[in-house]
């Protein structure tokens, strides 16, 4: 059977949008600005898709950090589903906002679907050839899986399975699907969000399933390129349906987490030496929230600044994190019958420690108080 339009259905798939939502590293003005381009970005690549010809945007949860989102984001949302009477938008509320007064509202327009229910409920759109299992993440129903025990019914339609949940060999907190569930449910297609990083597309027999991924970076925890899917799906006839993937990157400002080894360092020149090359190597830019860890052992006298401004120039915003430890040629202080020989003789033991936590905090205490013996400004410790 030739492919033609009739034939043929075009999905957008995002989740884990959490417009609203704050974003850690950056300055209050940043992370607002950062918000106000993701509202825009989103609505932006929901245009650009439907305009290359998207049937249907299937939205996995999460749309929403949280459930009462400022009135100036709801409109433009709600304006931005009126504006494609002609595209189906469908639903399943996540974690952050299945409790959205939004969606339990009249202001929706008849383009858009939502799943407000714990259980499992199915949503037909026949002239998108399109039937949609899918269900709201609601507090009181996050111990049972939605899948357990159902299967699909026996339909042309594209069956498709729409929710935010972990896909996981053993029950959770968190609406737990399990690979044997996918399976037994039959259906063409699942989609979801929760897990924030985009996986690829997993298969369980004859049934892919794949999450959306983050659309957007909001901390050190979801580094690199934020995106969203899209599915075109090709009726077969008897053979059924073909499904083929791609993968659409949203945004070029991301996080990036490095962590700079200054191990055996013997001045700050050398650990910033280490630190430049680095960052010349990963391609850090202007787009990049970027954090970054030292570590290793270095000579008691080097302390990595608290601020890089020539670094800080290169990225978007930047986060130093100090996990060196003073411990590199460092027996002069063992024997030295000065206040620096007294406090580190003190603090070794504790930065010699099988617990990280004491490590960071004696090896701090100890930066402390050489920078404030040296009369400097101990914020830089």
């Amino acid at each position: 059977m030739a492919a033609t339009k009739s034939n043929k259905i075009k999905i957008m798939h995002c989740g884990d949008i959490h417009l609203g939502g704050i974003y850690a590293g950056v300055s209050p003005e940043d992370s607002a600005r950062l918000r106000e381009r993701l509202l825009s970005g989103f609505i932006s690549a929901v245009e650009a898709e439907i305009s290359a010809g998207a049937d249907a945007v299937l939205i996995s949860g999460d749309l929403f950090d949280f459930p009462s989102p400022d009135v100036s984001v709801v409109n433009a949302i709600v304006n931005l589903f009126s504006s494609h009477p002609s595209v189906q938008f469908v639903i399943a509320p996540g974690e952050c906002d299945c409790d959205c007064p939004l969606y339990f509202s009249k202001i929706l327009p008849e383009n858009v679907s939502v799943f407000t229910k714990g259980a499992m409920k199915r949503i037909t759109l026949k002239e998108q050839k399109l039937a949609i299992w899918g269900w709201s993440m609601t507090k009181n129903a996050r111990n049972t899986c939605p899948l357990a025990g159902k299967t699909a019914d026996n339909t042309p339609l594209l069956k498709i399975v729409l929710g935010h949940c972990d896909v996981t060999e053993a029950m959770s907190s968190y609406f737990s699907v399990l690979e044997s569930d996918i399976s037994a449910f039959g259906a063409d297609l699942c989609l979801f969000s929760h897990q924030h990083y985009y996986g690829k597309v997993k298969r369980v027999n004859d049934t892919p399933y794949v999450y959306s991924g983050f659309f957007d970076g909001r901390n050190q925890e979801e580094t690199g390129f934020g995106g969203y899917n899209v599915i075109t799906a090709t009726d077969g006839g008897e053979a059924g349906w073909q499904l083929s993937f791609s993968r659409k990157q949203f945004t070029s400002h991301r996080y990036v987490s490095l962590t700079v080894n200054v191990d055996k360092a013997r001045s700050v020149e050398e650990a910033l030496e280490r630190c430049d090359k680095l960052i010349l190597d990963k391609k850090i830019d202007k787009a990049c929230t970027l954090y970054l860890t030292f570590t290793g052992n270095v000579r008691p006298e080097v302390i990595i600044p608290s601020t890089l401004p020539e670094i800080s120039e290169k990225t978007f915003s930047l986060n130093i994190v100090n996990e060196t430890l003073p411990l590199f040629e460092c027996d002069y202080l063992m024997a030295d019958k000065t206040v620096p020989g007294e406090i580190f003789r003190k603090l070794r033991r504790d930065m010699e420690s099988d617990s990280k936590s004491k490590r960071m905090m004696a090896a701090s205490v100890f930066r402390t108080i050489m920078i404030a013996l040296e009369g400097k400004d101990i914020n830089n410790a």
